[in-house]
């Protein structure tokens, strides 16, 4: 992200990437907040409604520009409420169902983190059902 790091300390900021044991870790978490921020929800809400809006790039971007939603044009955040809104208003309720599903589901290998009180609660719903 150009003008984060001030330029005294880039020296330093490149040592730190070559040298701190978690670094990995902590670009993947740096990465993952700004795309939740960038896009007003979850990261992972975003990321995938992302990659699947760029996956049918030409007819995503095409039905939208002719509902004069330009990608260019109109923030990140509003283009994600209109793609969202396109791929979800002609469908049936299964394929809501299904698309909400995709779009709320973590990448695999990704750890959902949670308070120790939503622990006891999610245990003490299931212990009564």
């Amino acid at each position: 992200m150009p003008g984060l790091i001030a330029d005294d300390d880039l020296d330093l900021m490149q040592e730190l990437a070559a040298t701190h044991p978690d670094i990995n870790s902590r670009w993947t978490q740096a990465a993952r907040t700004a795309l939740g921020r960038a896009g007003g929800r979850d990261w992972w809400w975003t990321y995938n409604l992302s990659r699947r809006a760029l996956g049918a790039w030409m007819y995503v971007n095409g039905i939208l520009l002719r509902q004069n939603v330009d990608a260019k044009k109109v923030c990140f955040p509003d283009w994600l409420d209109a793609c969202y809104t396109m791929l979800w208003q002609n469908a049936d309720d299964e394929h809501k169902m299904k698309l909400d599903m995709e779009l709320s589901l973590r990448p695999k290998g990704v750890a959902v983190k949670q308070s120790p009180g939503s622990t006891k609660q999610m245990l003490a719903a299931f212990a009564a059902d």
